[in-house]
């Protein structure tokens, strides 16, 4: 993927892309206690951003002291948190037309290499996309600046941003490509969402096979695949791995990730103080087995190739 421009140090970018509900929020824990590396979740903000928006540190994100330094030194009209909005959730996908065809999914690698092709080569939407990628990019140096890291971790998720950041100046792109069997996923949705178990599952299926897609245009020294299971089970050798892949020495403060200073956006778990890492297994006895079976005849071929199994007792592959 693309590197910074002659002369400027990039900062490394983990990009943790998934399915909702794999974990991403933990993940992001993990890193950010880690000395050389940062993270405040999910860069792209939320959905909803109002005055009761927190930070992981308590504070509303337009009050807490971490965000306001980021919008200082992003320093760009897009981005104010004053206004009760992440500026730079530009990378989601507003519902027009013409901005889903720039940036959406197509669902097809030949029309998204033509689209991806026609974004940086045509001036109205190569104009639109350096701003976004100008934002984005402000963004993650500025909390690499603030914390001190040279690796910054966002948990957004949306795979159709990977292309498009791959663009991205003083940007050095990796993906983690952050799993959840199928079962747990689908059962945390219809209990989160109006979403049936059909449509959970279909979406599931569908976002795996988006980020397939997706990172085969990779180089695959640029991605790795990390399994939420493992992260709770054996959160050392995942941490280790982690570590290794990316290239900075395992510290055992990934496993203490409480007692460091977060300024996370995610799920609600960012503002308890739970400290144990657990794996969560209540879609073992959540789903019925007429559930479970609709599950594996949506995901079963795609969950196989991540090793998961639909048996509860013996759920995941070593």
């Amino acid at each position: 993927m693309r590197e910074a421009g002659h002369g400027e140090k990039p900062v490394t970018l983990l990009y943790i892309t998934g399915y909702n509900y794999s974990g991403s929020t933990l993940l992001a824990f993990l890193i950010n206690a880690h000395p050389l590396m940062a993270s405040t979740g999910e860069i792209c903000g939320p959905a909803n951003f109002t005055e009761q928006s927190q930070c992981s540190c308590g504070a509303a994100l337009h009050a807490c002291p971490a965000y306001r330094e980021i919008e200082e030194r992003v320093s760009h009209p897009l981005f104010e948190l004053d206004r009760f909005k992440f500026g730079h959730r530009l990378l989601s996908i507003p519902p027009t037309l013409r901005q889903r065809l720039l940036f959406g999914s197509l669902r097809n690698t030949p029309a998204e290499t033509l689209r991806d092709w026609a974004r940086e080569h045509l001036p109205w939407a190569r104009a639109v996309a350096w701003e976004k990628r100008a934002v984005y990019a402000g963004f993650v140096k500025a909390v690499a600046g603030l914390f001190g890291a040279g690796i910054v971790a966002d948990s957004s998720k949306n795979p159709m941003n990977i292309p498009f950041l791959t663009g991205a100046d003083g940007i050095r792109l990796s993906v983690i490509h952050l799993v959840r069997h199928p079962a747990a996923c689908v059962f945390s949705a219809i209990n989160r969402s109006p979403h049936g178990v059909a449509a959970a599952a279909a979406y599931w299926a569908r976002n795996f096979k988006t980020v397939e897609r997706v990172l085969a245009r990779a180089p695959r020294a640029d991605w790795m695949r990390l399994r939420y299971e493992d992260v709770c089970v054996e959160p050392e050798a995942a941490c280790r791995a982690l570590c290794e892949w990316i290239g900075v020495p395992f510290d055992p403060a990934m496993l203490r990730f409480r007692q460091a200073d977060h300024h996370i956006y995610g799920n609600p778990m960012r503002l308890t103080d739970v400290a144990e890492i657990r794996l969560d297994t209540r879609w073992h006895a959540g789903l019925s087995e007429e559930q479970l079976r609709l599950v594996e005849s949506i995901t079963g071929s795609l969950a196989q190739r991540c090793g998961y199994r639909f048996d509860p007792t013996r759920p995941v592959c070593p």
